[in-house]
């Protein structure tokens, strides 16, 4: 259906096609979020391997140096 003769131009304005422009640039964001989560728990995990290791670290050493 074609109004006021202006074909496939007359949608651009529309309600929907603004609501659409807008899920599109929230899909993005939301997209961005996710990554930046993502890379947040890898860091995190990582946080936590290193924190483990340098407890184990800490107790050997102790252990060592009850030999006096």
């Amino acid at each position: 259906m074609v109004i006021n003769g202006q074909g496939w131009n007359n949608h651009e304005e529309s309600f929907e096609e603004t609501l659409r422009r807008e899920m599109l640039s929230a899909r993005q964001a939301l997209w961005l979020v996710k990554m930046d989560l993502k890379e947040l728990q890898k860091a995190h995990y990582k946080v936590l391997k290193r924190n483990k290791e340098l407890l184990a670290e800490l107790a050997n050493n102790k252990e060592c140096t009850c030999d006096d």
